[in-house]
């Protein structure tokens, strides 16, 4: 019984450190549709919105995985850009620092909670 708990300890332990270093990916599919001057814009992947710019494929030096495409320019200009766009809900980044990202905690507090529901049925 003991030797049970100690190797399912283990394995939050492991899943938790893995949760932390591990990408999620979370892409999107966006629909072809008229912009107002009356272009077309194809249907396209798109990084997941998350309102952190430095992780956009648009993002110069970042690649798009869909393309192969690494995009260019300047990430100050980039940045300048993003910030003034018409979508007031996101903040403005100046000095990002990647922390912990909400499916990040999301999906660590689900194998937590597995786990003690797992050890607490064991008794």
């Amino acid at each position: 019984m003991l030797s049970n708990k100690i190797t399912l300890i283990g394995i939050l332990i492991i899943t938790v450190c893995l949760a932390f270093i591990m990408p999620v990916e979370a892409d999107v599919w966006v629909e072809g549709y008229y912009k107002d001057d009356g272009t077309y814009v194809e249907g396209h992947w798109r990084s997941d919105p998350d309102g952190n710019p430095y992780n956009n494929w648009s993002y110069p030096g970042n690649l798009n995985p869909y393309t192969g495409e690494v995009a260019d320019g300047n990430p100050s200009t980039y940045l300048k850009n993003y910030n003034n766009t018409q979508n007031k809900n996101y903040p403005i980044y100046k000095n990002y620092s990647p922390g912990i990202s909400k499916k990040k905690a999301a999906i660590t507090t689900v194998v937590i909670l597995s786990i003690i529901v797992t050890l607490s049925s064991m008794d």
